[in-house]
């Protein structure tokens, strides 16, 4: 990701909030990990922008510190409290969204970022993610954010993920079916 870009502040917020519902050890952990990563959870405004490459950095520490699953956990809790539109009528319709909110979440210097994956529709309950090499962001958070999303949105309740060939440029893909 390019040096300068930044992050809405509300994506920060929801993601600390999300590590509550996981544990109230994990949230505290994860506060502690934001603030020694130049990112104080208190003076973060909804609407503010933050230095996203910092966001990043920190949740690349909460993985390794925590674990691949817990932060998968916490992404799927950040999904599940989406205050979907009233305009998104199906799954896929709702993956989109979040794929749009990631897009719009973020500003680059250069106005040339265009979100942190590659999304297409598979059929009509499966999708493919494809992760770029430029995305720092750690992929079991993105697995989380979709596992999480599908949840909310299907009548089984239920995803299945399933790991897929990256393309060139990525590196890494997987498969989102419900």
């Amino acid at each position: 990701m390019e040096e300068g870009t930044t992050i809405l502040g509300r994506y920060i917020i929801a993601f600390v909030e999300s590590t509550g519902d996981v544990s109230s050890v994990f949230k505290r952990k994860t506060r502690k990990i934001f603030e020694k990563n130049g990112l104080t959870v208190d003076d973060i405004e909804p609407d503010g922008q933050y230095d996203a490459n910092k966001y990043a950095d920190a949740m690349s520490e909460i993985r390794d510190e925590v674990g691949q699953k817990t932060l998968r956990q916490a992404g799927a809790e950040q999904a599940a409290n989406v205050p979907w539109d009233e305009d998104i009528n199906s799954v896929a319709d709702g993956l989109r969204f979040v794929v749009q909110a990631d897009r719009e979440a973020h500003e680059s210097p250069s106005g040339g970022f265009d979100g942190n994956y590659n999304f297409e529709m598979v059929d009509d309950s499966t999708v493919r993610v494809g992760i770029p090499d430029y995305s720092p962001y750690p992929v079991d958070n993105f697995k989380g954010v979709f596992d999480g999303a599908v949840k909310s949105l299907s009548e089984s309740g239920g995803a299945r993920i399933s790991d897929a060939d990256p393309k060139p440029g990525e590196k890494t893909a997987f498969e989102v079916s419900w």
